[in-house]
């Protein structure tokens, strides 16, 4: 696990109401639907009939049951895997040196193209601005 304080802006992280809302009633939600459906499905049936039926059409649901049971342990521990992996490779990833000392730098884009500035004149105004940008700064 990457402790607390080697993330960056972890003092800006906080638990949004709205959202522990929105989480908590979707959760709800669907343990209604996902219980209620198969109980409505055995609600329509007869226990007289259903015992009638024998055992190879419930053995049948069992084993696609059970089935469905495994493969969404399997999909959870692959997740849960890759989730540990991802985590791992960002801690890594921020103890990295980058080869450079990143305070003071600044960063700006120069997107001057032939749509922006359609006039040739007005496009070659930058182009000795060009060269001067691919040095390396002066010390």
């Amino acid at each position: 696990m990457v402790p607390a304080e080697g993330l960056p802006r972890m003092d800006a992280v906080h638990m949004d109401g709205r959202v522990f809302v929105f989480a908590f009633g979707l959760a709800i939600l669907s343990a209604a639907i996902f219980g209620l459906v198969p109980s409505l499905q055995v609600s329509q049936l007869a226990p007289h009939t259903t015992l009638q039926l024998g055992t190879a059409r419930a053995t049948a649901r069992s084993v696609l049951r059970q089935s469905l049971v495994i493969a969404e342990i399997a999909l959870s521990l692959v997740l849960l895997v890759g989730a540990g992996l991802m985590l791992r490779s960002f801690a890594q990833l921020q103890k990295v040196e980058t080869g450079f000392d990143p305070t003071n730098v600044i960063t700006a884009g120069f997107p001057i193209s032939d749509k922006q500035l359609p006039d040739a004149e007005a496009l070659d105004a930058y182009s000795p601005t060009y060269p001067r940008l691919y040095q390396p700064p002066r010390k």
